[in-house]
């Protein structure tokens, strides 16, 4: 009794994947262009293949602003944090009231850090 159920599961199953089924060869969408990628991804795959300067040093940024240069007898690079607070209380006539030197707008750095690695590798010549 249970195999007749069985079979019109399968049946069912069957018949939807050859519904589903493409009719002819699949293809990849195309890679998006330039134009479609996000703004801020393009700077940063931007940032990250880097610069190369006048004197053949590259610029580039991965967990830190790096210089390189072409001997690689150089090596820069530089790191930090910046923690700023900021905030804004848009005033109504009752809290200007109460309190008249309320000037609304505030901010402040909590936390500056720069941190700095240099490597120098001087080549006899």
């Amino acid at each position: 009794m249970a195999l007749p159920r069985l079979s019109c599961i399968a049946v069912f199953f069957a018949a939807v994947f050859v519904v589903l089924m493409p009719s002819g060869p699949l293809k990849a969408s195309p890679l998006p262009s330039e134009a479609d990628r996000p703004y801020f991804g393009r700077i940063i795959e931007r940032a990250r293949t880097g610069v190369h300067g006048p004197f053949g040093d590259h610029y580039y940024w991965e967990d830190g602003f790096h210089l390189v240069t072409p001997k690689k007898s150089l090596r820069v690079k530089l790191d930090g944090r910046l923690m700023a607070d900021g905030g804004y209380t848009g005033a109504d006539k009752a809290l200007q009231d109460a309190f008249p030197d309320l000037e609304g707008g505030e901010g402040s750095f909590r936390d500056l850090r720069v941190v700095h690695f240099f490597n120098h590798e001087s080549h006899p010549g």
